[in-house]
């Protein structure tokens, strides 16, 4: 995962993964009750809406396919957004 950024109400940042073809940025904004995510790789963006932000980034990585998704999720990097988003939900 490349660098992580958090401005505003929005964290912003790049996953990648062994055996997934692309890179992919994303970008997760919370607005209240909803998160929206904004997912872009392969020259086509998906957006996503959802009660928590897992559930946004999942959902806009679903059209990559299950496997690409299990592995982008599991990257560890992606600790430091959970810690990112915590302090925006801690701060509402």
């Amino acid at each position: 995962m490349g660098e992580m950024g958090l401005r505003g109400r929005t964290v912003r940042f790049q996953l990648t993964a062994p055996g997934v073809g692309c890179a992919v940025d994303v970008r997760l904004d919370d607005r209240g009750d909803r998160w929206l995510a904004v997912a872009d790789y392969d020259g086509r963006q998906e957006v996503a809406l959802a009660a928590t932000a897992r559930a946004a980034l999942t959902s806009s990585l679903a059209p990559l396919g299950r496997d690409a998704v299990i592995a982008l999720l599991a990257n560890p990097a992606l600790f430091e957004v959970s810690c990112a988003v915590h302090k925006l939900v801690a701060a509402r």
